[in-house]
């Protein structure tokens, strides 16, 4: 590896042998030099053209005011044919929002959302495989969202309060309670924690549908 840190920019150059007649790739990182000046953009790049990792590359790029507000984007494949691509935005009063896009062999994902300071915000997730996330919180803790895809029992729909007790309603009507409904984490109440994460595409695993 040959390492070159200069003023706003880091190069790494990397080699398939010790001699270092083979390349192999690099990886370059450029950030401001003076901290203290907006706007500050900082960008990082990678692209291995041999090795394991041959045809893998990717890049962000960032960008940041001195008000707080900014924005990313970021675009990587890897050489298994893997992708992971999106954007992200925050603005000075503290909202957030993001959209993603990747893909793992024959199966893609979107994942979308935004956030506000108070806690309020929306989720959503889909897939090419027929499966479907979409949540709503509310400033108070309470909120509710929808389960989609080819299983017995969906759509079903989950809805809980400000302290997170809640229900969920199958595609047949029939509901059963949710006495501790997290998102993003454990699960409770029967749902898996692919019920409330991307893991297994939002697949709801419950008494209506086949648990683990």
């Amino acid at each position: 590896v040959d390492f070159t840190d200069l003023p706003g920019s880091t190069t790494y150059l990397f080699y398939l042998d010790e001699a270092k007649t083979q390349p192999a790739g690099s990886n370059i990182a450029t950030y401001p030099v003076d901290f203290s000046v907006f706007p500050q953009k900082y960008e990082s790049s990678y692209n291995f053209t041999a090795g394991t990792a041959a045809g893998s590359h990717g890049k962000y790029v960032s960008s940041y005011n001195a008000d707080g507000s900014g924005s990313t984007s970021y675009d990587n494949s890897w050489n298994d044919g893997s992708t992971y691509s999106g954007t992200s935005t925050s603005t000075a009063d503290g909202t957030y929002k993001w959209s993603n896009h990747s893909s793992f062999g024959s199966v893609s994902f979107n994942d979308s959302g935004t956030f506000k300071s108070d806690g309020s915000g929306m989720a959503h997730t889909d897939s090419s495989d027929g499966h479907a996330t979409d949540f709503v919180f509310n400033a108070d803790g309470s909120g509710w969202g929808k389960f989609s895809g080819p299983e017995p029992g969906l759509p079903a729909i989950i809805r809980w309060d400000a302290t997170g007790v809640g229900t969920i309603t199958y595609a047949d009507g029939t509901s059963e309670p949710l006495p501790f409904f997290m998102f993003g984490g454990v699960a409770y109440a029967g749902v898996s924690e692919s019920a409330v994460t991307t893991t297994d595409r939002g697949t709801l695993n419950s008494s209506k549908t086949k648990s683990r």
